[in-house]
């Protein structure tokens, strides 16, 4: 019989899932895919810059954990975000791994130039439903940015590379407050008429509730039904997990996470981390629900952005593990 003593979080696990009832009916998928932002919207909100050689530690890091998706820089105006200067050099020192996706946020044309220049294939990049938040993010209103949308598409499409569109503020804003789902299905419209397959719908400020994220995510997967759907989270107000979980529930596939919890969007108030990678895939292995990560060096992740960054944060599985770990 196997020593069922909880001395690991692998073990831990193991026993949680063991133990775990049907789950009250809820259809849960086998499988969800987790995408990794920590270097790239983990470190860009970071007041002092970090060092070039610390990102690529954990980007290299990321890679043993059985991640197939990291997103690793944003081609920005280094002017903007100065934490995110270094792109190039980051994109020229990581290491790279057969089936793993190395992903940039690109927010203009000018972006996507410098992303062809150094081979990406795969770009995201957004629109935000909140007009206010589009100006201070963007730079333009909503419509101007559908006018610079297009002619991203199109250098991407001449040049093989992948295009993920997504909507941000999709769930509310701190500045107007109430986003309406149309305003959201008019962004997720203009995308999907261009081909865009891919669509990230982000909680920017962590706004979500979950009985909206049920309905939001209804209407959107009844009205586009060959998108795939990408739930962005924050955790502002503690419930990031609980949104995650009716997510799944609604037939989200497709997960952003950020390792430690690190993350918030530099042009937008209260914005905080975003669901701490560890802690998303925790939750998921107890539901039964596969990634196809290692969770023991995905932790040992979480601690090394820790020290990185020389701050506290708020990943709650990373301190479990390692008070487990100081016993023995």
């Amino acid at each position: 019989m196997r020593n069922t003593k909880p001395d690991n979080l692998v073990i831990m696990v193991e026993l949680l899932v063991e133990k775990m009832p049907s789950f009250v009916n809820y259809d849960f998928p086998d499988f969800v895919f987790i995408r990794e932002l920590g270097p790239r919207e983990g470190f860009q909100i970071q007041k002092n810059f970090i060092e070039t050689s610390k990102k690529v530690e954990l980007i290299n890091s990321l890679n043993l954990t059985g991640l197939k998706y990291i997103e690793v820089t944003s081609f920005v105006n280094p002017k903007l975000v100065p934490s995110l200067a270094d792109a190039d050099e980051v994109l020229n020192l990581i290491d790279r791994h057969e089936g793993i996706v190395y992903a940039c946020l690109v927010l203009n044309v000018k972006g996507v130039q410098r992303a062809v220049e150094k081979g990406v294939k795969y770009l995201n990049t957004t629109i935000f439903a909140s007009q206010e938040l589009n100006k201070r993010n963007n730079n333009r209103t909503i419509e101007e940015s559908f006018k610079e949308a297009e002619e991203m598409i199109k250098i991407c499409n001449d040049n093989g590379i992948v295009l993920e569109g997504g909507v941000s503020a999709a769930f509310g804003c701190p500045i107007q407050k109430h986003v309406d789902i149309s305003e959201v299905i008019k962004i997720v419209r203009f995308w999907h008429s261009y081909g865009v397959k891919n669509i990230m719908l982000a909680d920017t400020t962590g706004e979500a509730v979950p009985g909206q994220i049920y309905k939001y995510i209804n209407i959107l997967r009844e009205k586009f039904p060959s998108v795939n759907f990408i739930i962005h989270l924050h955790d502002t107000r503690g419930i990031g997990l609980v949104n995650l979980f009716v997510s799944i529930s609604q037939g989200i596939r497709y997960v952003d996470c950020s390792i430690g919890g690190l993350g918030g969007c530099p042009f937008a108030p209260n914005a905080s981390g975003n669901i701490p990678t560890e802690d998303t895939v925790y939750m998921l292995h107890t539901l039964g629900i596969n990634t196809d990560i290692d969770l023991e060096k995905l932790i040992e992740c979480a601690i090394l952005a820790e020290n990185i960054v020389n701050q506290k944060l708020p990943g709650k599985i990373k301190d479990l593990y390692q008070k487990i770990k100081a016993k023995g």
